[in-house]
């Protein structure tokens, strides 16, 4: 029994883990009312090829590894999506103070409020600051109510999507044929 090159075998491999990831983000976004991603640019992304430190706090030992699980996710598609972006992450129980650094990406297991500070019924929430070229850093409220391993992760999926330039990530998912 012949076997497919491995050239076919790999470009096979990258195209059901970006097909995986589509759906992922897909099935997300239906759960929630975020805005679609496509809206967002450069100047509301990470710099292509950019290794940002995440710190998480707030989460339980249990959670810790579902958190972790989402940046794997994203870090194994890095070069499929197009950003090339990587995330380390570490746990620490105090939050870092995200105003003013470069790279550095806090998530929090506390509760999302809106733009007048009052709590805001979400599964999560996400802000930062640029440098009017691309994003320097982030913050993310993921709702303590959010116990699930699944949702948590996919929570934090969709939360970090949003700093990706989906105009790059998606013409390197899509081809341009389409």
């Amino acid at each position: 029994m012949k076997t497919a090159p491995p050239r076919f075998r790999r470009f096979l491999s990258s195209g059901i883990a970006a097909s995986i990831l589509l759906l992922i983000y897909v099935w997300v976004h239906a759960q929630t009312t975020c805005v679609n991603p496509d809206v967002n640019t450069a100047t509301e992304a990470w710099a292509p090829g950019s290794p940002i430190n995440v710190n998480a706090s707030g989460f339980s030992a249990e959670q810790q590894p579902c958190v972790k699980a989402a940046f794997d996710n994203w870090n194994a598609a890095n070069t499929a999506d197009g950003s090339g972006v990587t995330f380390n992450v570490t746990f620490n129980d105090t939050p870092v103070n995200t105003t003013g650094q470069t790279n550095v990406y806090q998530v929090t297991s506390q509760q999302p409020t809106d733009d007048q500070g009052k709590p805001a019924n979400v599964f999560g929430n996400t802000g930062g600051q640029g440098n009017g070229t691309n994003r320097t850093n982030a913050s993310t409220d993921v709702n303590p109510n959010i116990t699930d391993c699944t949702a948590i992760t996919e929570t934090v999926a969709h939360e970090s999507v949003t700093l990706l330039d989906w105009v790059n990530v998606r013409s390197a998912l899509v081809p341009s044929s389409l």
